[in-house]
């Protein structure tokens, strides 16, 4: 499995060619690099994002220069090269859009030029494998091509314009070398001339080559560097410039195994800490990572088949958490394989929402506002992406598109050999990417971060994202090479991990740990029907004192999650007291339900509770209702108290022309709580001049949890 990375951008220039005969009124020059003009709007053929066709201002750049190959025995064909040796290609992994890539790909990468009626110079560009036509979507800068355009479309005629080629530049670059860079020790030479054109040096990781070839071995992992040499040539005053990347491999001081880490969560693997279920990778990285929110460990099978410990990421905010020090190995992968199995139930209905993240590594927690970059394996669309940034910038990406199957185990496993990216369902390649270049060890690292600090199964990086749910995982691994299809069927043994795992399921997809069951069933907080003092709650098991049992109150105000009680004013008040008792990483809950008797004296004598009649005001803010309690409320913003009628007088409550209210206090609210049969009532007059009483809102009473319901 054992394989060497080495990365080397080649330029070569052929100049003799099959002849073949010609039709079109335009014909490339065998040998001849040419700006493609888009006409009428000026723009030239280019790149973005190293592998996207686009349309750009014209800038001499060398990116901008194009051959045209004739391919052998076809009229008017040509295979569209790049000058630094990328094919025009249509993408595999959608039905329109183009992509360079390395190498040709038959019909794919076969561009017919047919004349346009415009002039003798314009032409069109129709793609072998589907009869569509060139064009961009827009006439901005950086506007990518697709080839689902009609033959009159105005983004998809096109001129010749033979461009400027920098021979002593272009030589300079083709001799350039820095030798075997595959498994670097020691400081590097890195040459300051090649031919009569200077290089300046540039380090993607500077605390491990420096610019001037400085080499420090990391001490644990290998690390990638992309090393940049940059040479110029100056031709009639035109600047040219050409950057030749060199990815060379820094071996650590301490070999580590081919397998970085596996997640079979084991019995002997999990242990609690602090509350929380740990879960240690059984590889000799010994990472570990941590049982999250609802997530649990559920077992399944039973005598027949054995019983397997799987992760249950449960119906809510569930989520794997690996831990930091695995993200320091991610930083360090070239080749690499990241696979696991899953099990989606039928009845889940949200699979096709964004998120279902099987794997996370990212640099951030928020993605939308930080851009810095992760690996993420979709179970949505059965995708793998990998970015420096986020989806719509520098992402590259290798799928099936389609959600992944329910109602059964499966296997999903992404490798990346060099720039070929390969995607494996149940050990059977569905995609494959020849022009993945977004090498994690070059793409993912960023200054001040030693390793991708968050490293999630089941949750996404992007906040809004839903969590993948109702799902079960198992075996989880990550190896530093990358694994073949003979792999995944011999050493994962994918084919009867699957078989095993679907009969322990069907066996019993939920085995409770009979110890738990019996410390439920034992489980006993007494009469807790007129609670008056505080209540122990029991941390450990009595039966089995290795099970753990932490608790929760439905209103900590009233019952602590420690058992400390606060008795209520007005009347006697309900809460639940949940017990969650844990071993193994399995979970099984007890709700007691509890009625905390109310403080003496407090009890209301009469059914009124409250009567707010204006009648009583201090300092022409505060109110004191008139019922039993002498509730006060407070005038807020430019509410006031306005008398009105002459024999007989009444204040009432004006709320004024704009944000005017009246603050009833939290005492009111507390006997809220304790009621059941209750009835409001108020007197209200609007004035005839009030034309918005049609409008949200215009509330006479609003008792509320939040000052902001929306959220």
């Amino acid at each position: 499995m054992k394989k060497n990375f080495y990365f080397l951008v080649a330029l070569c220039i052929s100049w003799a060619y099959t002849f073949q005969l010609q039709a079109a009124n335009v014909m490339p020059t065998a040998g001849v690099f040419y700006n493609i003009v888009q006409t009428p709007s000026n723009l030239v053929f280019g790149v973005v994002n190293t592998s996207q066709p686009c349309v750009q201002t014209a800038a001499n750049k060398l990116t901008q220069a194009f051959e045209f190959i004739p391919v052998a025995g076809k009229t008017d064909t040509y295979y569209i090269k790049t000058f630094l040796g990328m094919y025009l290609n249509k993408s595999t992994s959608n039905a329109w859009s183009t992509i360079y890539q390395s190498t040709i790909n038959d019909l794919s990468s076969e561009w017919v030029i047919t004349d346009d009626a415009s002039s003798t110079t314009a032409f069109r560009l129709i793609l072998n494998f589907n009869s569509k036509y060139l064009a961009t979507d827009a006439v901005t800068e950086n506007s990518y091509f697709y080839c689902d355009k009609t033959a009159d479309n105005v983004r998809g005629l096109f001129t010749l314009v033979p461009a400027t080629i920098p021979t002593e530049l272009v030589a300079a670059y083709n001799s350039l070398t820095l030798g075997d860079i595959s498994a670097v020790t020691s400081n590097m030479t890195l040459p300051a001339m090649s031919g009569t054109i200077p290089i300046v040096w540039t380090s993607s990781l500077p605390l491990v080559i420096t610019n001037d070839g400085v080499v420090t071995q990391p001490d644990k992992y290998d690390a990638i560097v992309k090393l940049t040499a940059s040479m110029s040539q100056v031709i009639n005053s035109v600047t040219y410039t050409m950057t030749k990347d060199f990815l060379v491999t820094v071996k650590a001081k301490t070999v580590v195994s081919e397998q970085l880490a596996q997640w079979n969560f084991t019995g002997s693997s999990i242990y609690e800490s602090n509350g929380s279920f740990k879960v240690k990778d059984v590889s000799e990285s010994g990472f570990e990572g941590t049982i999250m929110n609802d997530a649990r460990i559920r077992t399944i099978g039973g005598p027949s088949t054995g019983r397997i410990n799987v992760l249950d990421l449960g119906n809510g905010t569930g989520y794997f958490d690996m831990g930091t020090e695995i993200g320091k190995a991610v930083y360090s992968l070239g080749d690499y394989t990241m696979c696991g199995f899953f099990r989606i139930d039928d009845d889940y209905a949200e699979l096709n929402s964004n998120g279902n993240f099987y794997w996370s590594f990212s640099n951030s927690a928020n993605t939308p506002v930080d851009m810095n970059g992760y690996i993420l394996g979709s179970l949505k669309a059965q995708t793998v992406e990998v970015t420096s940034n986020l989806w719509s910038t520098g992402a590259q990406s290798v799928g099936l598109g389609t959600n992944a199957p329910k109602n059964g185990w499966h296997h999903m496993a992404f490798t990346q050999s060099g720039t070929t990216a390969t995607l494996y369902i149940d050990a059977v390649q569905v995609a494959q990417n020849t022009a993945f270049t977004n090498i994690p060890s070059v793409t993912l690292p960023k200054s001040g971060m030693t390793g991708t600090p968050f490293n999630w199964l089941g949750r996404s990086s992007y906040p809004t994202d839903v969590y993948l749910r109702k799902s079960l995982l198992y075996d989880f691994q990550l190896f530093r090479v990358a694994l073949t299809a003979d792999d995944f069927k011999g050493y994962i043994a994918v084919g009867d991990s699957i078989a095993k795992l679907d009969l322990a399921y069907l066996e019993n997809p939920n085995v409770i740990l009979p110890e738990l069951s019996a410390e439920e069933a034992a489980l006993t907080l007494g009469d807790l029907s007129a609670v008056v003092s505080n209540i122990t709650l029991p941390a450990k098991g009595t039966l089995d004192n290795t099970i753990s049992i932490t608790w929760k109150s439905s209103n900590p105000a009233l019952i602590g999650n420690d058992g400390v009680v606060t008795r209520p004013k007005y009347f006697n008040a309900n809460d639940t007291l949940t017990a969650t008792l844990s071993k193994s990483g399995q979970k099984l809950t007890k709700a007691f339900p509890a009625t905390v008797l109310l403080q003496a004296g407090t009890e209301f004598a009469g059914d009124l509770i409250v009567k707010y009649d204006f009648a009583t005001v201090t300092n022409d803010t505060i109110v004191t209702d008139a019922a039993e309690k002498h509730f006060t409320g407070v005038l807020k913003k430019d509410a006031k108290i306005k008398e009105i009628g002459t024999t007989t007088k009444y204040n009432v409550l004006n709320l004024g022309d704009s944000i005017g209210y009246f603050d009833m206090g939290p005492e009111v609210g507390k006997a809220l709580y304790g009621l059941q049969d209750y009835t409001m009532t108020a007197y209200y007059r609007i004035d005839e001049s009030y034309t918005n009483i049609a409008a949200d809102g215009n509330f006479i009473w609003n008792f509320s949890n939040s000052t902001d319901a929306m959220n």
